[in-house]
Order: structure tokens, then C-alpha cells, then sequence
């Protein structure tokens, strides 16, 4: 049986977290996005992108409920067309986003919440101030997905840490998925690529 690895943001979803949280707090939303960029391609190790980005953002909870009333209606659109392949296969979750908002997503796709493998906002005196978890760290997400012990895995992402699920041993095959974004760098390396959903469950 097929164990299916998902990524979150940009694949999931149509947004990156961190970048959408910039832009309903405030904060400088290019000068995030642009550092989201650079982890995903590879170019910035993910931990220190992570921290970069999080110095930046000084959102509160109320923006956080902003992006986490948006996130089940802006599933990707052959996500969901597709809702009821998440409730019938073994799915999960894995990304350097955050519980709070994916949390949500999966109870909408029938993902379990034990299938979710995410971080998780730290927070002071009602602001966030910076993340937790076991995937704030560069190389985290291969190490998240071997533990799960599964013998035939797809990872699916838009990423640099999907690439490196596949590059070292703990899927055996990778789908980049490109509905969102297509980055060269993670096309040029995956086994496949992946425009919608329908290419994977199909």
C-alpha cells in the first residue's frame, strides 16, 4: 500500500503561511516572501530562513485567525476536487508550516490530525516571536518521514525539503507539484512533475 507525504503550503493550499500572515499584519510581506523563496529552492538553509522570517514577523493572534478562517477555502483547486482521495488513502501531512493553520485543512480533507507532522508558533506577551517543532531545522522533514516507517512512499511538494525526502532514502518516489509554483530547481531534480492532483491519484 502507498503511504502519500504531503507538503502544505503551496501544494495543499495556494498560500505560503508565513508570507500571507506578513501581508494581514503588516509586516514587510516581499522581504518574507523572498526569503521563503530562497529555502524553497535550496539557495538558504530552511532553519535559518525560518528564523530570518520570524525575526520579521511580528503578527498577534488575531492574524492568525484571519489566515486560519481562510485556509479551507483557498485549498488548491484540484485539492479540492479531489477531497475524497485524502479520506481513502494513507495521507499525511509533513511541513515546516505551522498546526494552527493546517490543522483545519486536514479535518476538512479527512486527514487524522496524528497524520499532521508540522511546527508550531511561539508566542510572548500575545505576539508571535518565533516557531517550534520538530520540523524548524534544515533536513528535518527526510528524518520526520523515515520515522514513520512506511515501505512505499510518494512525497509531494513544491519544495527543496520534499526533494531531499526522496534524495535521501525516506520516499521512493517525488512528485514536484507545480499548480501553485514551479521552481526549476526542484523540477529539474524530482521524478516527476505533478501540474495537479489528478496526475497523482489519477
Amino acid at each position: 500500500m502507498k503511504t502519500f507525504v504531503f507538503d502544505f503550503d503551496s501544494t495543499l493550499v495556494d498560500f505560503e503561511t508565513l508570507d500571507l500572515l506578513a501581508e494581514v499584519s503588516g509586516a514587510d510581506a516581499a522581504e518574507i516572501a523572498a526569503i521563503t523563496n530562497r529555502a524553497m529552492t535550496g539557495e538558504i538553509d530552511f532553519g535559518e530562513a525560518l528564523r530570518q522570517r520570524m525575526a520579521l514577523l511580528r503578527a498577534n493572534g488575531d492574524h492568525v485567525e484571519k489566515v486560519y478562517r481562510q485556509a479551507v477555502g483557498r485549498l488548491t483547486p484540484s485539492v479540492a476536487r479531489n477531497r475524497e482521495f485524502f479520506a481513502e488513502n494513507d495521507v499525511f501531512i509533513v511541513s515546516g508550516g505551522f498546526r494552527e493553520i493546517i490543522e483545519p485543512v486536514a479535518d476538512h480533507l479527512g486527514i487524522p490530525r496524528a497524520n499532521v507532522f508540522a511546527n508550531h508558533f511561539v508566542w510572548e506577551n500575545g505576539v508571535i516571536v518565533g516557531a517550534g517543532g520538530p520540523l524548524s531545522y534544515e533536513g528535518a522533514k527526510p528524518k520526520v518521514v523515515a520515522a514513520l516507517g512506511r515501505k512505499d512512499v510518494v512525497m509531494v511538494g513544491d519544495g527543496w525539503s520534499d526533494w531531499q525526502v526522496r534524495e535521501q532514502g525516506a520516499a521512493n518516489f517525488f512528485y514536484a507539484f507545480t499548480e501553485i509554483v514551479r521552481r526549476e530547481a526542484v523540477v529539474k531534480v524530482c521524478d516527476a512533475e505533478a501540474s495537479k492532483i489528478e496526475t497523482i491519484c489519477g
